[in-house]
């Protein structure tokens, strides 16, 4: 059972869908909360199985293009291409209104319509937020993939956005920029500014193809400067829960696995000129120049660049682009430490090796050399007891496997 909240910092009315209880533990967005951070027009919902009350923010503004069976018994809606299930509880409050109009829609956690209100001003400002992908295609943060109708997909690809609708079949996409929250991102401490991060902070920086997700723990310790910051966003607790590390991939590194390419040119060799003084070629010549990149992960990989550093295939570095994507502005070799056995993993997030403790994560890269593929961490301990192990600082950037 789920209900619309029509207050603000209270649990009002939650003791009708826990039948009177009170002890039950409160999430909101899948980080417990207290009362004082509920808002109005938050989506509540019991789980008897767990005795917890999970609360959703997620809105989606845009224009009304369909619905099933008819606008006053909806069970369905469509709005921004995608076709919503509309919950019996919510149904009342959707047959407000009607086909063409502007409206909000008020979704649980798994993405069904907890009930509608109307898309202007404050009322409930929407919140959709996504990817945009190849061919116009729009991965929400909530879960939800959106389906062509987007005309500036093209020029966005790869970038966050916010996404509306003002007519059927047209999506409206606006580059996410500056937010509610400014200051320097202190990783180790993890606050912005004066504010706490989100246990459950998403942050994305731009990598070779756009926006990537990245784990807090894969950032180096340190603190990122407000101006590598593109946005932030404060949620109702007044703590930081969603990061974009700013567009430009200047000083973004890329850790990863270096591969050569060898081009070759061909070069004319003129040995006088015809009747109408054109030069006549009577040979070619071939130079080849060899050029490296680096791969980090599935069909993940850097353009191959002119070489200008003493690597070999195969060696594991940290690369930062320029700021035109036009070659390596830096390179340098990840420290090696070869032979590490399965042993030396305290667990999935730490590795201890001569004594030192390396912090390893999430999103490591961990390639299997045999097989010539990227691994997940648990694919690799399973395939070898032992490994090869390429560090920076104090953390653990690639993992490589072998037998």
């Amino acid at each position: 059972m789920s209900r619309s909240n029509r207050h603000t910092r209270t649990t009002a009315g939650f003791g009708d869908l826990t039948g009177g209880g009170t002890n039950y533990k409160l999430y909101k967005n899948g980080a417990e909360v207290r009362a004082r951070d509920i808002r109005k027009y938050d989506v509540a919902t019991y789980s008897p199985a767990t005795n917890s009350i999970r609360v959703c923010d997620t809105r989606i503004s845009g224009f009304y293009e369909s619905c099933s069976p008819s606008p006053d018994e909806p069970s369905e809606i469509t709005v921004l291409g995608h076709a919503f299930p509309v919950l019996v509880t919510a149904r009342e409050s959707v047959a407000k209104f009607k086909p063409g109009d502007q409206l909000t829609l008020l979704l649980t956690e798994d993405n069904q319509v907890a009930g509608a209100v109307e898309a202007k001003g404050n009322v409930a400002t929407s919140n959709a937020i996504g990817i945009v992908r190849e061919g116009g295609r729009v991965d929400l943060l909530c879960g939800i993939t959106l389906t062509g109708g987007a005309e500036d997909g093209k020029d966005l690809e790869g970038q966050l956005v916010r996404v509306s609708s003002t007519y059927r079949g047209h999506l409206s996409l606006s580059r996410l920029s500056g937010g509610n929250a400014i200051g320097n991102l202190d990783v180790a401490a993890r606050t912005m500014g004066q504010r706490k991060l989100a246990d459950n902070v998403m942050i994305f920086q731009n990598g070779v193809d756009g926006v990537e997700s990245v784990s807090l723990s894969s950032l180096t310790d340190g603190v990122i400067p407000s101006g590598r910051i593109a946005y932030a966003r404060v949620n109702s607790a007044d703590k930081v829960d969603l990061i974009v590390l700013n567009s430009g991939i200047d000083g973004t590194v890329i850790y990863g696995r270096v591969y050569l390419e060898i081009e070759t040119t061909e070069h004319p060799v003129y040995g006088g000129v015809d009747d109408e003084g054109n030069k006549v070629v009577v040979d070619t010549t071939t130079e080849n120049r060899e050029k490296m990149g680096v791969e980090y992960g599935n069909g993940r990989r850097t353009k191959a660049f002119a070489m200008r550093y003493d690597v070999n295939g195969g060696d594991y570095v940290a690369v930062t682009l320029n700021r035109g994507g036009t070659g390596f502005s830096s390179l340098k070799k990840l420290d090696e430490t070869k032979n590490v056995p399965n042993s030396a993993w305290t667990s999935e997030n730490l590795v201890t090796i001569g004594g030192r403790t390396y912090k390893v994560p999430s999103d490591v890269l961990c390639y299997n050399r045999d097989m010539k593929m990227w691994v997940t961490l648990a694919e690799a301990h399973a395939y070898a007891d032992q490994c090869n192990i390429y560090t920076d600082g104090g953390y653990v950037r690639c993992v490589e496997v072998k037998r």
